[in-house]
């Protein structure tokens, strides 16, 4: 996302902070899923996000109820999106194009099992490929829900966190 897009967006934020959960979770939402986390990254969104509830403007367990939110359903969505056509989405575009792309994601996955579900989470490169694996290897519902519930969690207070703080001593 360009500079001007993203102060724009916190620009709106800043004037509809009740309005902001919805751009606050389609921001990590669009984050979480398959191949657009790749284009959509949330970091300047959401640190700015923390830096507006270091000055009062948005309220801080919304805002990060709201990205966990949306890093959860994002994530089951890829997740349900691998369970549904298992091996086939080597196939499919973009992935017939760059199988190099699923590999990472399945290398990382293999070697951290259910832990690598939450630190994919942190780490752009395998965020939202991790998820998918999960599901082509049908990796059970329930396992994966508890891990991606705690990482989405944790990601949104850590992703909120420096700004929040930071953000609190610009005055």
């Amino acid at each position: 996302m360009h500079a001007s897009n993203t102060d724009a967006l916190l620009a709106w934020i800043a004037e509809h902070p009740v309005l902001a959960g919805l751009v606050i979770f389609a921001v990590a939402f669009l984050d979480a899923l398959l191949v657009i986390g790749l284009a959509f990254p949330s970091l300047p969104v959401l640190f700015g996000v923390g830096t507006l509830i270091a000055l009062g403007v948005v309220n801080p367990w919304y805002a990060i109820a709201c990205a966990a939110l949306g890093a959860f359903l994002g994530d089951g969505a890829s997740y349900l999106i691998g369970r549904h056509y298992g091996q086939g989405i080597r196939g499919m575009w973009p992935f017939s194009r760059h199988p190099q792309w699923l590999m990472r994601g399945e290398i990382f996955f293999r070697r951290h099992g259910v832990k690598g579900i939450f630190i994919a989470r942190y780490v752009g490169a395998v965020r939202c490929f991790v998820p998918v694996i999960a599901g082509m290897v049908r990796m059970p519902g329930p396992r994966y829900m508890v891990a991606s519930a705690l990482a989405a969690v944790t990601w949104a207070i850590g992703f909120m966190l420096p700004g929040w703080v930071f953000g609190a001593s610009i005055d």
